[in-house]
């Protein structure tokens, strides 16, 4: 599409579209289209899903979004993804390993606060196929092993009593700050 005579529609379809890169070295071992197929598509899905995910947390109702932990550990995420989105000319394996260790910590954080939970285990698989699209075979075989073991270790502490998920042993709200969320 060609608004001319709205350079500001311009430029914010040019920001969402993410052209192809000229400039983009490809590793070897990869097709050089594969490569700069996978660096746009992380590249759209971070520029459409990081202003989406901002509009959501800050119209959302929901009660763990006072101003405490949740909060912080939300715009910390929430910077680190506009940040990811914004710099493009940041190596695709950074910017790419960024992705995945939010979904790791996501699943992590969801693990200790509410055990073994449907979340927990989404996050977890999330970030099993996603490193395998972004990572290739090595980076999704490398996120089972640290998903496997995390929850391994998770279930081991907990079978032996000396864990206890953090919200059920307070008086918090047993609903998952991300179930939470659609209610």
């Amino acid at each position: 599409m060609n608004f001319e005579c709205f350079p500001l529609i311009t430029h914010l379809f040019n920001f969402f579209r993410a052209p192809a890169r000229a400039d983009l070295k490809t590793p070897p071992g990869i097709y050089p289209d594969w490569h700069q197929a996978r660096e746009r598509i992380l590249t759209i899905a971070l520029r459409v899903g990081t202003p989406l995910a901002t509009v959501i947390t800050l119209f959302s109702k929901s009660d763990f979004i006072s101003f405490d932990e949740g909060r912080v550990v939300f715009l910390v995420v929430g910077s680190f993804l506009w940040i990811l989105a914004m710099t493009r000319n940041l190596h695709f394996n950074v910017r790419a390993a960024g992705i995945l260790l939010i979904l790791y910590a996501f699943g992590l954080m969801e693990t200790v606060s509410f055990g073994y939970s449907a979340e927990s285990f989404l996050f977890f698989v999330t970030l099993i196929v996603s490193a395998v699209l972004l990572a290739g075979r090595k980076g999704g075989i490398i996120a089972l092993f640290a998903s496997l073991a995390t929850l391994v270790v998770v279930g081991w502490k907990m079978g032996q009593g000396n864990f206890i998920p953090l919200a059920i042993g307070s008086d918090a709200n047993l609903l998952s700050p991300f179930s939470a969320h659609m209610i």
